[in-house]
């Protein structure tokens, strides 16, 4: 817990709302300072219980980038009643992701980097996100279309796709889909070893706090 807490009150600059927290925050560059949805939903409701100056800086960021974040998005193909991931999307090469069923690596490193950017192939379905977040958006058959489409999509590189598409699939009535999705995430968690680093920072006292 002090090892999350120490990450998170280190990430964020409450005197400045024209940054907020990109992915892997401090400790790498893979998504170039890109500020994903990952924010507001898993750390955002921390600051607010904890420092409301920082949840209001990165809230901030949020509303002076609003405009650009609407003038970039796809929205919904009235034709297909599909929301496009983003612009263009539905014009990139489509894989069948089933027939790299055994791989034990992401599939950015099957392919090559550059053909998956070229392909539909996602790391995590936002649009699925979307879903699972706010389910009364999408009334009828609307979700049930999208996830459809998306979930044979998702290549599922990040451990934060699997629940959201396991959230979805329960909703929708596909309970032994959802039971699988639900399974992964925490295998894939009891293998990795940064458990012991963990605990062993849970178990010594921050420097300075007696």
């Amino acid at each position: 817990m002090r090892f999350a807490t120490y990450h998170l009150n280190s990430a964020v600059d409450p005197a400045d709302e024209r940054v907020s927290i990109g992915a892997r925050a401090l400790t790498g560059d893979d998504y170039h300072g890109h500020v994903c949805w990952d924010t507001e939903i898993f750390l955002l409701p921390f600051y607010i219980l904890t420092w409301p100056e920082a949840a209001r800086a990165l809230l901030m960021y949020r509303f002076r980038t609003l405009d650009a974040a609407r003038a970039k998005s796809a929205g919904l193909d009235f034709r297909t009643g599909l929301f496009e991931q983003f612009a263009g999307y539905f014009a990139l090469e489509q894989i069948n992701l089933a027939d790299y069923a055994g791989r034990s690596v992401p599939m950015d490193v099957v392919l090559g980097r550059e053909r998956t950017q070229r392909s539909q192939v996602v790391k995590q379905a936002d649009v699925v996100a979307l879903l699972a977040l706010l389910p009364e958006e999408f009334a009828g058959e609307t979700g049930a279309a999208n996830f459809h489409y998306y979930e044979p999509r998702c290549g599922h590189g990040s451990s934060l796709s699997r629940a959201m598409h396991g959230l979805v699939a329960a909703r929708l009535g596909y309970s032994e889909m959802a039971l699988g999705y639900f399974g992964r995430p925490q295998r894939l968690i009891l293998r990795i070893p940064m458990w012991r680093l963990v605990v062993a920072c849970i178990s010594q006292p921050l420097a300075g706090s007696g």
